[in-house]
């Protein structure tokens, strides 16, 4: 017997309390629905072409990109491949899944699908196994780099507006980013996510434990902060110092069973060249963890 697969004509739902799984038999029914949705905006229109192609590169559809979850996120994952026998070479790669709170609202479901898939397109993976990379840096690129935080809202704010303002009203935290010609500012909106309000100062403190300073931050202020990292429930320039920790803690324990496999290739090659090898990662481990493992 087929299965007759029933889905809820969207313009028929409070789309500010039916929550999005409803709208059709399955999870997978439903993000088609919020795809609908999302392609009523010309803004989302666009970041779902460039979503698909970023997946397709990936080997990918949108489809298995996007999981519903317990929250809305864009979760990056770097793999890193190396030889044992040659521990110096070493080819990276990286894959992205956006999760889908499946208790939201259609509303807020759309507008977060629109932000994470800004983060998806448009962000640059991390990589804290080559370059140079301090914690200042860091903190700018998540917020105010291309694909970061500051983009992902610009874009929420304009979804809203061009699919929710006619029927719901203004967005008050969308509106104070406006400027004089009534047009969303990046300059206003990057204000707003350096504000972190009386965590200024354990900001401080964790940034210089970092080798960081706050005053490399020129938009950092402790007036009271608006947009708070659901991650790490505190404002973002804090919840990204946190997030940089994390990540250099596990690249550099990586990096320590890498050196240990450069350790012991010393006995099986000629020592000039692994001795060499290994003197260079050690340098390269030094330079990037003296920090972590000082903690």
């Amino acid at each position: 017997m087929a299965t007759i697969v029933k889905t809820i004509h969207t313009e028929k739902v409070n789309e500010q309390k039916m929550r999005w799984r409803f709208l059709g038999g399955t999870e997978e029914d439903a993000l088609r629905e919020i795809f609908n949705i999302l392609q009523k905006s010309d803004t989302a229109s666009r970041l779902l072409v460039r979503a698909q192609s970023v997946a397709a590169m990936q080997g990918m559809t949108l489809n298995d990109v996007i999981i519903p979850g317990d929250g809305s996120l864009t979760d990056t994952t770097l793999i890193r491949k190396f030889n044992p026998k040659n521990p110096s070479m070493v080819a990276y790669e990286s894959r992205s899944k956006v999760f889908l709170n499946r208790d939201l609202s259609v509303m807020d479901a759309v507008l977060d699908l629109a932000h994470e898939l800004t983060h998806f397109s448009f962000r640059s993976p991390f990589n804290p196994y080559v370059g140079e990379f301090d914690v200042e840096s860091f903190v700018a690129s998540t917020i105010e780099g291309k694909g970061g935080e500051v983009d992902a809202y610009l874009i929420e704010c304009r979804v809203y507006d061009e699919i929710f303002k006619k029927d719901y009203g203004a967005k008050e935290n969308c509106e104070s980013i406006r400027g004089t010609d009534k047009k969303f500012s990046k300059e206003l909106t990057t204000r707003e996510f350096y504000k972190v309000g009386p965590f200024d100062r354990d900001l401080e403190k964790e940034l210089n434990q970092n080798g960081g300073k706050s005053a490399a931050l020129k938009n950092l202020t402790d007036r009271q902060a608006v947009f708070i990292s659901s991650a790490y429930g505190v404002p973002y320039p804090l919840a990204a110092v946190r997030e940089y920790v994390s990540i250099m803690g596990r690249a550099c324990e990586n990096d320590k069973k890498r050196l240990a496999y450069a350790s012991a290739a010393i006995d099986r090659s000629p020592a000039s060249t692994s001795e060499n090898i290994y003197s260079a990662l050690s340098k390269g481990y030094q330079k990037r963890c003296s920090q972590v493992d000082h903690k």
